[in-house]
Parts: C-alpha cells; structure tokens; sequence
C-alpha cells in the first residue's frame, strides 16, 4: 500500500466570513516542498471570490486522470520499441447532475496527440492498444466510476456485453416468433374477411423482415463472441 499526502491552507486574514464573501484562494502543498495556488472554480463560485488564475478541484482531477494515463503510456511505448518526442492532452472534464440529483464529474475526454520518431512507428492499431493499455492499469481511471474517453483508441466490446446484447436479441427473436404464430392462426380465421386479411399480410410482411433483421443480428453476435474467445453460450 502507498500513502499520498497534500496538504490545503486556507487563511482569512481579515476578511469578512458569515457573510459568504471571502476569496476561496487557497494553497496546496505537495511532498517534494513545491505548492499550487488552488481556489474552488469560476464555474461554481465567481470571481473575485474564486481566483481564475489557480486550479480548482475539478481541473485538478482531470489533470490527474490526464497525467496517470500519459505516464503509462509512455512506458508502454517504450517497452514496446517505440520512440516519443511529445505527448500533449487537452484533456477535457463535463461536470452533470446524477440520476440521484447529485453533481459529479461524469465524464472525462482524453484528447492525447502524439509525437514518433525513430525508425520504428506505430500503427493506429498499436497506438489504439496502448492507449487500452494504459487505461486498464491507470490508477485514477480505475478509482473513478463516471465514463473516459480516449480518442484515438478504438472502442472494444469484451465477451460479456456481446453475450448480454445476444441474449437480448435472442429474446426479442423469440416473442417475434410469438407474434408471428399468432398473427398466422389470426390470418386463418379471417379468411372470409379481405379487409381483415390485407391488414394481417401487411402486419405479417412487417414481422417476417423484422425477424429477417433479427436473424442477420444474432449472426453477427454469435460470430463476435467466437471471436473473443470460445462459442457462445
């Protein structure tokens, strides 16, 4: 186990303090004897009570997610033969209301642009699989629950969301079939009934391309589950 300290001073000297008025300017030192001027946002408090020029809380845990995923990317591209001249991320965070009516940081954009050289270059595959890489081990991503996004890193669909989204559409194929027996004794018994007849085709025309669509659906899942690991289930 590690243990992380920073430590927050905030002082009010003699300004005012019941009437909410004070400056939320603040300083925030750090083990290696360096501090940050740090203040809640302009977004949540305006300035001159908040100070524009100092980092508040919510930027702060974007750099820091920012920073954990660069750090591990960096020596994943080392490990794997490549060369990085730079590495710059305008990382980008969306503050929202919860289902629960609290507000939180619910998502956080990784916008990483990177510089190669040497005579070994990656492929965007490679660069995409550093990128899953890094934010598989990266500390901070793996202590937040809300959404990141890394361009550049294509979206991968593990084993488990494939089965879930094949049972669903096996599920929805079933209650098709359903309907479709239904409305097919429907059709027998209206027989005597052009009217009633046309409108049945016409629902069962509807049915049978839906139960087409499903069938190409269940295909191509199935085919992805084989493809990340095993038959499905």
């Amino acid at each position: 186990m590690s243990v992380y300290t920073a430590t927050l001073t905030w002082k009010r000297g003699d300004q005012p303090f019941s009437d909410g008025k004070y400056s939320r300017g603040h300083e925030i030192a750090f083990d290696g004897g360096f501090s940050i001027p740090a203040s809640s946002s302009p977004h949540v408090v305006r300035p001159p009570l908040s100070r524009e020029d100092a980092a508040d809380p919510e930027e702060l845990f974007v750099a820091a997610l920012s920073s954990c995923h660069a750090l591990f990317f960096l020596d994943f591209a080392r490990k794997a033969g490549f060369i990085v001249d730079s590495y710059v991320d305008a990382a980008e965070g969306v503050m929202s209301k919860r289902p629960g009516g609290k507000i939180a940081i619910t998502k956080v954009t990784l916008k990483p642009v990177v510089a190669w050289s040497g005579d070994k270059r990656p492929s965007p595959a490679e660069i995409s699989d550093l990128h899953h890489k890094s934010h598989d081990v990266c500390f901070i991503a793996n202590s937040f629950n809300g959404e990141v996004v890394v361009e550049g890193m294509e979206v991968r669909e593990d084993r488990e969301t494939v089965l879930a989204a094949l049972n669903h559409a096996v599920e929805r194929r079933a209650r098709a079939d359903e309907r479709l027996r239904a409305l097919s004794n429907a059709e027998i018994e209206a027989a005597e009934d052009p009217i009633a007849l046309q409108d049945m085709e016409r629902d069962l025309d509807v049915l049978r391309h839906e139960i087409n669509a499903l069938d190409v659906e269940i295909a191509a899942l199935e085919q992805k589950a084989s493809d990340l690991g095993g038959p499905a289930v």
